[in-house]
């Protein structure tokens, strides 16, 4: 992952959002757990920080969110965020 973000810095910052979007749509498209997929988007919402880049962040956060809701449920997810402790252990 490191490498594609490496590359990543060289697309305009357009072209890169458009890219991870259509990775992320397609790693969604991947039935079972979305364990991989909550990892890859903190990681990527990390990187989104380091360059910079506001709105893909943003993107990557919305769908972090969404993916909490399916692995942990609407009221966990709910008690999870009044703490400030996004946790998936449950």
């Amino acid at each position: 992952m490191e490498l594609f973000l490496q590359l990543f810095n060289t697309f305009p910052k357009p072209k890169t959002a458009k890219i991870i979007k259509h990775l992320l749509n397609q790693g969604a498209r991947i039935e079972g757990d979305v364990s991989w997929q909550v990892d890859w988007c903190a990681r990527l919402i990390e990187w989104c920080k380091a360059e910079n880049r506001v709105f893909l962040r943003q993107t990557i956060e919305l769908r972090l969110i969404n993916l909490y809701w399916q692995k942990v449920g609407k009221m966990n997810l709910i008690y999870v965020i009044r703490l400030g402790n996004v946790s998936t252990s449950n």
